[in-house]
């Protein structure tokens, strides 16, 4: 027995009725679509994976570089207002604008590095592995000359100076150089600080 809102005409629930019809479709359609696109995803990287991870590889190589192009002029900037009466100017171009272009450069590094070293040595980091390390502290490994809110200021690991420009974000655990832009987590720290490969800073890093 059809069920007539009443607060619509007849009419108009019908076309109500084949409004909601449609979009039931176009939902269970995208669902199917979806799962049919994930198969062949999974096939085509099952079939020629040394294809997928040179393509895939090259657009994330020219993702991570757009993004450290979008950073250095940013970085230029924040450090010219740097300790003016626009210091307030130079913090929120940082947390708006750089920070969030970092943790997008982030990302796209943990998929470059999860498609380059899956295996190291023969031996699998987790994951998880991996998060704990870059979730450590990274001012453990640093002279902090001084503390901000949501940073901390230490002196270039990559150059003298006589002011400190190294930034370490409390957010995102990241640190960066206004002077050099060089940047990075603790596991990019430790190998630059240690001289260690990835799979033994993280180890180091995990005290293990």
């Amino acid at each position: 027995m059809k069920i007539v809102n009443p607060q619509i005409g007849d009419q108009d629930w019908i076309i109500e009725q084949a409004y909601l019809k449609n979009l039931e479709l176009q939902t269970d359609y995208r669902k199917k679509l979806k799962e049919v696109t994930n198969d062949f995803v999974q096939d085509v990287i099952d079939e020629d994976r040394g294809w997928v991870k040179g393509r895939r590889l090259e657009y994330l190589n020219s993702k991570a570089k757009e993004y450290k192009e979008l950073l250095s002029p940013l970085s230029g900037l924040v450090d010219k207002l740097k300790g003016t009466t626009l210091q307030w100017l130079a913090e929120s171009i940082q947390e708006n604008q750089a920070v969030p272009i970092m943790k997008k450069l982030k990302t796209v590094e943990l998929e470059i590095e999860g498609w380059i070293n899956p295996v190291r040595n023969g031996e699998q980091l987790s994951r998880e592995d991996i998060d704990r390390a870059r979730e450590e502290d990274a001012t453990q490994y640093l002279d902090i000359k001084s503390w901000d809110s949501d940073k901390a200021w230490a002196s270039c690991i990559f150059h003298e100076e006589k002011n400190p420009s190294f930034c370490v974000y409390k957010d995102s655990n990241r640190y960066h150089c206004f002077s050099c832009n060089k940047n990075g987590d603790t596991i990019d720290l430790v190998m630059e600080l240690y001289n260690k490969n990835f799979k033994d800073a993280v180890n180091f890093i995990l005290k293990r």
